[in-house]
């Protein structure tokens, strides 16, 4: 069997050839109208126009006469049609595709007169055109609690140049940003951020200058505040405070305002603050009447106190010979520079003296012994008021 089969080898092999050319013959004799798909390319304009690539079909079709052996040669290579724009200028153009310089790769042998729908492309070419616009960048989230915005969000730059199509510039009258988040803004350091132009404003025909701002929302701290009744204290005299303090402070008390951010977590007192009115130079308090010395006031650390009234009115007084609501005007020139001291006591000496002066000094005038006479019945009438009464007899008498 297999010396047959080596035999009979040459006619088996001649056999497949004819098989071959016969099939050939008969598929170059098979030249039917063919449509093959090719994509359409087509190259940038110059930079001072523009062309909606949009209105240009993805592909076009060569309609060709071609047996079968060379369609499917051109379906199996990738067919493209490029057409280049480089020198259009603006307004309504038409070109026509020229397939044998246009198509790569080209047809195989044997094809002529192809023919390529649509023949013709036709499409506006529009200038460009620049133009300033505002921005306005958006808000998002929203504030902390201790945070308050005190004015309108701020874009820096507060415009831009957009370079677009005459077609497009009518319907450009700003550019919006990202928006700007308020939950990230902690302070007036943090209320700021890099914004860029929303990707709903951005398109291959559009050139925004520059494509970066910062947008910035004024805030403040929220600010609490308490209010307390804080007694003054007198500092600086020579004499300590007490019942005999040479000076009257009014008032003895103020109101006090406390504020602090709202971010901190203080819950003051009225312990936290203390109020004081130093009086160590006393040299610039008046002696011939009252004088405005301001309170120094003091609070705990992130607190900002301020006293109602913010001065007291400082008045020098006798507290021996004057009512604490006197003014203390008396021996003003010989206490300056000091508290005024009490008045000494007359010595013995002093006393005699004064006798045998009132003992030289002529008789008194007729007044002035009516005076005496009455002078000493008062004194008569205190004696007898001042004498023991007698002793009452006793009851039933004596038998």
């Amino acid at each position: 069997m297999i010396n047959f089969l080596r035999a009979q080898l040459p006619t088996m092999l001649l056999s497949v050839v004819l098989a071959f050319i016969v099939w050939l013959f008969v598929a170059g004799r098979d030249m039917l109208p063919r449509e093959i798909k090719a994509s359409l390319i087509v190259g940038p304009p110059p930079p001072t126009v523009y062309v909606d690539p949009s209105v240009f079909p993805q592909e076009v079709s060569i309609l060709v006469n071609a047996n079968t052996a060379q369609y499917q040669f051109m379906q199996g290579r990738k067919l493209t049609v490029r057409v280049d724009l480089d020198n259009i200028g603006a307004g309504e153009k038409t070109i026509m595709i020229d397939l044998p310089t246009m198509l790569s790769p080209g047809l195989p042998r044997g094809i002529s007169d192809p023919k390529v729908q649509p023949a013709e492309l036709t499409f506006i070419a529009h200038r460009y055109l620049e133009k300033r616009v505002p921005v306005y960048t958006p808000s998002a989230g929203s504030l902390p609690p201790y945070l308050k915005q005190t004015g309108a969000l701020v874009v820096t730059p507060p415009a831009a140049t957009v370079r677009a199509p005459e077609d497009k510039m009518e319907f450009i009258t700003e550019i919006t940003t990202d928006p700007l988040d308020l939950s990230e803004v902690k302070n007036s350091a943090t209320n700021s951020a890099v914004v860029t132009p929303n990707r709903d404003v951005s398109a291959s025909w559009l050139s925004i200058t520059p494509n970066q701002f910062t947008a910035a929302v004024p805030v403040e701290f929220v600010v609490k505040e308490e209010t307390f009744d804080v007694p003054i204290n007198v500092t600086g005299l020579s004499v300590p405070v007490g019942p005999s303090l040479p000076v009257r402070v009014e008032p003895k008390t103020a109101m006090v305002r406390v504020v602090w951010r709202g971010d901190r977590q203080i819950d003051p007192t009225e312990d936290d603050v203390s109020l004081t009115v130093d009086l160590s130079d006393s040299r610039a308090l008046s002696r011939t009447g009252p004088t405005s010395v301001p309170v120094i006031v003091k609070a705990s650390q992130g607190l900002d106190a301020h006293a109602s009234p913010e001065k007291v009115t400082v008045t020098w007084f006798d507290p021996e010979n004057h009512d604490d609501g006197a003014g203390g005007e008396e021996n003003e020139e010989d206490n300056v520079g000091s508290p005024p001291a009490a008045a000494p006591e007359k010595p013995a000496a002093a006393a005699e003296t004064t006798a045998e002066t009132a003992a030289t000094e002529p008789p008194a005038t007729a007044e002035t012994g009516e005076n005496a006479k009455t002078a000493e019945a008062a004194a008569t009438d205190e004696t007898a008021a001042t004498a023991e009464p007698a002793p009452a007899p006793a009851a039933g008498g004596v038998r």
